[in-house]
């Protein structure tokens, strides 16, 4: 899975606006999209539409990488370096504009906390997740870790309510159940097809994956208030890459054997997933917002399956592909339905960009509830 569909994706089930509050684009504050024409419309919706395409082709591609014989580390550090590269750039033009406008750096990186936070978060969000997602796809099929990995705004709905206490209501119960079931559909289908259960360790390595994406979106969440997106996603891209430098010297970096059909999908995965898929998100969800982007993020999945079933001609059974319409659509229920239906936080209540309303600021805007 691409890194910015990972965070990007969980953080928009319960914390969408947040994460887009001081994005590189600088969606508007109230987390409603910004007025635009239509054709500028209709550019955002070919963005994301591309965007959710490309993410859920990355599957493919890493388990292309990994029949090809390169490592779970190798594939995870060889794109890192890539992406790093990227944003890097995109970094760099970035504070040398606001340190001309401003006369400064523009943001306040806050206590010694946060950057502890982001260190902990890169490291949770790129080499934990990606080498057990990477090494999961080894022993399971592409589309099935597609279809368990889209299930993690799930896990990230129930972790809130455990671990802040918050309470979901309506329709989003439901999609969890729904969701759950889906993914034990799925994780069954392969078991079955499966005559040494390898299937099924791979498919519990990719839920532990996304289990790190949930821990990293927690963690990052208060980070949101001192870094806008490109320089959060810019310095934990870094730190996840630095740290998995020595690991990757380990394995040891054969590049100089590395075939055209190795470098394609390498380039495919670091420039254009996880660099050009992040600015195309940023672009959507200026133009359109956080439920309309959450929306379309939901298809990734989708993309997933149908790429491993025609690019690498896996089996699609008709209980995964039922597995699959659960799983998907328990997904919507839990992500979209956030946006339309109060969350309430130890006794305050959320908006969708998950800030706290008191009871006061709630008769001042009778409207708090939509996006």
């Amino acid at each position: 899975m691409s890194n910015i569909y990972s965070s990007i994706h969980i953080d928009s089930s319960i914390s969408a606006g947040a994460s887009s509050r001081r994005s590189f684009s600088q969606e508007p504050e109230n987390g409603s999209p910004k007025a635009t024409g239509g054709s500028g419309q209709a550019i955002a919706i070919a963005a994301i539409l591309f965007t959710t395409i490309v993410w859920g082709i990355s599957f493919i591609s890493t388990k292309t990488l990994l029949t090809a014989g390169l490592t779970p580390v190798q594939i995870a550090f060889a794109r890192f370096v890539i992406a790093c590269a990227i944003l890097g750039g995109l970094y760099a033009g970035y504070i040398s504009r606001q340190r001309g406008v401003m006369g400064r750096i523009p943001y306040n990186t806050g206590s010694m906390n946060n950057s502890i936070r982001v260190v902990i978060g890169g490291i949770l969000g790129i080499p934990v997740y990606f080498i057990l997602e990477n090494t999961g796809l080894r022993f399971t099929s592409a589309s099935t870790a597609s279809l368990i990995t889209g299930a993690a705004p799930v896990i990230n709905a129930l972790a809130v309510v455990v671990l802040l206490r918050a309470r979901i209501l309506g329709l989003q119960w439901t999609g969890i159940v729904m969701s759950c079931l889906g993914v034990y559909v799925v994780a069954q289908a392969d078991l079955g097809a499966s005559l040494s259960g390898r299937a099924m360790l791979g498919n519990l390595l990719v839920f532990l994956s996304a289990c790190s994406w949930v821990a990293y979106t927690i963690i990052n969440k208060p980070l949101l208030d001192h870094y806008d997106g490109l320089t959060l996603n810019t310095y934990q891209n870094l730190v996840g890459t630095l740290f998995l430098l020595p690991i990757a010297l380990h394995d040891g970096m054969p590049i100089a054997t590395w075939g055209s059909e190795v470098w394609f999908n390498i380039l495919y995965l670091g420039a254009v997933c996880s660099a050009l898929g992040y600015i195309l998100y940023l672009f959507a969800l200026k133009h359109l917002g956080a439920t309309v982007v959450t929306s379309f993020l939901n298809l990734v999945p989708f993309f997933g399956v149908l790429g491993g079933t025609v690019i690498l001609g896996e089996r699609l059974s008709w209980m995964k592909a039922v597995g699959g319409i659960l799983a998907i659509a328990g997904v919507y229920l839990v992500s979209v339905n956030h946006c339309h239906e109060m969350i309430r936080y130890r006794g305050h209540a959320l908006t969708c960009d998950n800030k706290m309303m008191g009871s006061k600021e709630r008769r001042q805007n009778p409207k708090w509830l939509r996006p």
